[in-house]
């Protein structure tokens, strides 16, 4: 069975080489999206990826951001591209692989959901609007 995902855009967060996020954006890579969103907090680390979509799936745009979910500056500089990318006009699925932990939380962070477009999903705080 071939997945056919043409008109999606995803996003992908924990991307590493030989992770299952890295697992994840190659099979997706193999359904043709619209867009796939690589997110993690070294590029480098998750350049190889990138190499191997691009070789194997040369129409598959990817755009990739810079992403420290224990940061939340971070997160909030990483939504701001997205949402301001004119490539990605939206997100229709979020594949959070990556995840902070929680030992290094020192703060908690109330967060609400805003559906814009198709129904997506995107969570920012409540200071933003």
């Amino acid at each position: 069975m071939r997945l056919i995902i043409t008109s999606v855009i995803v996003v992908v967060t924990g991307p590493t080489a030989g992770s299952i996020g890295a697992a994840v954006l190659l099979a997706l890579a193999k359904g043709e999206p619209a867009a796939l969103v690589i997110a993690g907090r070294t590029p480098s680390k998750f350049q190889t990826v990138i190499d191997e979509i691009t070789l194997k799936h040369p129409t598959v745009k990817v755009v990739t951001v810079v992403l420290d979910l224990s940061s939340q500056e971070s997160v909030r500089s990483a939504a701001r591209q997205i949402m301001e990318n004119d490539e990605i006009p939206r997100v229709d699925v979020l594949i959070n692989n990556a995840g902070p932990s929680a030992s290094h939380l020192h703060e908690t962070i109330k967060l609400t959901t805003k559906y814009r477009n198709h129904g997506s999903t995107i969570w920012y705080d409540e200071g933003w609007n």
